[in-house]
């Protein structure tokens, strides 16, 4: 979704991430109204899920700089990444 923080967070640091947004203005909507609990997050909370649909971090609610965290946690997977594949 363009124009969230989160798609803005990911076009500064070059990232190709597909935003989407889950609610009452969001493309997508909570069957029941749990959806937010059922995640664990509050209004403006965020999931990075992987391709293969796992979660691969959370924010409960929205960073005061959505840019420096987005890149923060994607040098952090990356790392993880990188040693799982030295340890493989």
């Amino acid at each position: 979704m363009d124009g969230t923080p989160p798609s803005r967070a990911a076009k500064a640091i070059g990232i190709p991430v597909n935003c989407v947004c889950v609610g009452e203005r969001g493309e997508y909507r909570s069957v029941d109204g749990r959806w937010d609990a059922l995640c664990g997050l509050e209004r403006g909370g965020a999931l990075l899920v992987r391709p293969d649909q796992h979660v691969a971090w959370r924010s409960a609610r929205a960073p005061l700089d959505p840019a420096a965290e987005l890149e923060r946690v994607m040098q952090v997977l990356s790392m993880k990444e990188q040693a799982a594949m030295e340890n493989a």
